[in-house]
């Protein structure tokens, strides 16, 4: 069975604050301007997941959905799939 590819892509996206691949999944962390979330609060940052079809090809995307978070929900130290659920 071949390893999963994880890694850090930050260079790869110049706009995110951090960029992280875990297997076919990419999680893309960007500072946007304020908005309100369906819960009322005001999030200033967004999550992209991008899903690929190949992990080794990160221009080979077949889908992608955006999260919205407040900087207190988030742990800039951390790799995103270490703090984040998606399964």
């Amino acid at each position: 069975m071949a390893d999963v590819i994880e890694k850090n892509l930050s260079d790869e996206f110049p706009t995110a604050v951090r960029a992280d691949q875990k297997g076919v999944n990419i999680l893309i962390l960007r500072n946007i301007k304020p908005l309100k979330r369906l819960d009322k609060k005001i999030a200033s940052y967004e999550i992209e997941h991008q899903w690929l079809n190949d992990a080794e090809d990160i221009t080979s995307v077949q889908g992608n959905d955006f999260t919205y978070w407040q900087k207190k929900e988030l742990d800039f130290d951390k790799n995103l799939f270490d703090q984040l659920f998606l399964f």
